[in-house]
C-alpha cells in the first residue's frame, strides 16, 4: 500500500539521522556515482551537503511534497526527470532520499551508514585543563574517526622549510593534512601557514572552542585564508563541540569522520588552470559522451540541460553528479593533450 505524503515524511524523519550518507539515484540510471550527506533535519526541512559543494542546502518539506505526488509515476517511467525539475530545484536530493527510504525499509542494514559507538577517552585526557589536554582530545577524536589510521608522527607530518628543523602539523590521514588548535585566534591563524605549506593537497583544520573569543569568527577567518591559497573543495574548517574539559565524543567523532569522507572523495581541481579552445571543446564532448553512457544511451538534450543548469547560489548544477562528470572530462582531456 502506497503511503500518504505525511506518512512518508514522518518515516523519513524517523529514519534519517545527521551523518547518513545517501547515494545519488534516478529511475532511469540507477546509482549515478555521487552522494550527499544529511547534516540536519527538522519537521520542515532536510539539511544536506553534497560532494563538491562547500555550503549546506535546505530542502523543504514543500519540495518533497510536490515531487512525492509524482513518485509512483516517476518510478514507473511515465513521468520524466525533466518534468519534475519544473517543480523543484532539488530533484536529485529528493528522489534519492525517497528511493533511500524504500531501500532502508526493505533492508536497513544494507543501506544505512551506522557509526560504531565511541569508546571512552583516556581519563588523563579529559581531566586536565592544560592546552595539551585539549589537543589530546582532538587527536583522540581524529583517531576514533579514522579507526586508528591517522598518522600522528613520522615523516608525513613534517614540513621542510629549507632552514633548521622541520615544522610539524598534528596529523595526516591519507592525502589530508590535519591541524588541531585550541589556542587564541592569532596563534590559530599562524598555524594555518603550516597547513598551507604542507605538501598534502587537502587540508583539515579542527578548532576546539577553548581560548578563542569567538570560535566561529576564527573559523571563518581561516576559511578565507585557505581559500586564497588552496583550490575550492580542498579544505574544511570545523569547530568541534567538545574539548578536553567538556568532551562531546559521539558528535565530534561523527562530524570529523564526515569531513574526512568528503575530502577523500573530493576531486581537487585548480580553478586557475586554463583550457585552450580545443581542449574545452574536447572536454565538452567527453562530458556529453560520459553522461550519455551513464544514462544507458537514453538521454535527450532536454534532460541534459535540466541536469546541468546552474540554479543555485553556490553555482552547482541541478544534478551534482553532472559536476563530477565535468571534472572527470576536464581531467581526461588535460591528461591526453598538452596546452
Amino acid at each position: 500500500m502506497t503511503p500518504t505524503f505525511e506518512e512518508a515524511w514522518s518515516d523519513i524523519q524517523l529514519r534519517l539521522t545527521p551523518g547518513t550518507v545517501v547515494k545519488n539515484w534516478s529511475a532511469d540510471k540507477g546509482y549515478t556515482g555521487g552522494r550527499f550527506k544529511i547534516t540536519g533535519l527538522d519537521s520542515s526541512s532536510v539539511l544536506i551537503q553534497s560532494e563538491h559543494m562547500n555550503q549546506e542546502r535546505h530542502v523543504s518539506k514543500g519540495d518533497f511534497e510536490r515531487l512525492f505526488a509524482f513518485w509512483p509515476a516517476y518510478t514507473c517511467g511515465t513521468v520524466g526527470r525533466s518534468e519534475l525539475a519544473k517543480r523543484s530545484q532539488n530533484t536529485t536530493y529528493i528522489l534519492s532520499i525517497l528511493h533511500w527510504r524504500e531501500e532502508d525499509e526493505r533492508s536497513p542494514a544494507s543501506t544505512r551508514l551506522i557509526l560504531p559507538a565511541a569508546a571512552a577517552p583516556p581519563p588523563d585526557m579529559v581531566s586536565t585543563t592544560r592546552t595539551g589536554g585539549h589537543d589530546e582530545y582532538g587527536k583522540w577524536i581524529l583517531r576514533e574517526a579514522t579507526g586508528g589510521h591517522a598518522a600522528l608522527s613520522g615523516p608525513s607530518v613534517e614540513i621542510d622549510y629549507g632552514v633548521g628543523q622541520p615544522a610539524r602539523i598534528d596529523a595526516t590521514v591519507d592525502d589530508v593534512a590535519v591541524e588541531i588548535e585550541s589556542r587564541v585566534s592569532k596563534q590559530v591563524r599562524g598555524a594555518v601557514l603550516d597547513l598551507i605549506c604542507h605538501p598534502h593537497p587537502k587540508k583539515l583544520l579542527l578548532l576546539l572552542p577553548v581560548h578563542m573569543n569567538n570560535p566561529e569568527v576564527t573559523a571563518e577567518q581561516c576559511r578565507k585564508i585557505l581559500k586564497r591559497f588552496c583550490p575550492d573543495g580542498s579544505f574544511r574548517v570545523l569547530v568541534l563541540k567538545g574539548s578536553g574539559n567538556d568532551p562531546q565524543l559521539a558528535e565530534d567523532r561523527a562530524v570529523v569522520a564526515g569531513a574526512l569522507t568528503d575530502l577523500k572523495s573530493a576531486l581537487v581541481a585548480s580553478d586557475n588552470q586554463r583550457l585552450s579552445s580545443k581542449q574545452a571543446f574536447q572536454a565538452m564532448f567527453a562530458f556529453l559522451q560520459q553522461y550519455y553512457e551513464r544514462g544507458g544511451r537514453k538521454d535527450n538534450l532536454g534532460a541534459v540541460l535540466s541536469d546541468i543548469q546552474s540554479i543555485f547560489e553556490d553555482g552547482m548544477p541541478a544534478d551534482p553528479a553532472a559536476w563530477k562528470d565535468w571534472l572527470d572530462a576536464v581531467e581526461t582531456v588535460l591528461e591526453k593533450t598538452p596546452h
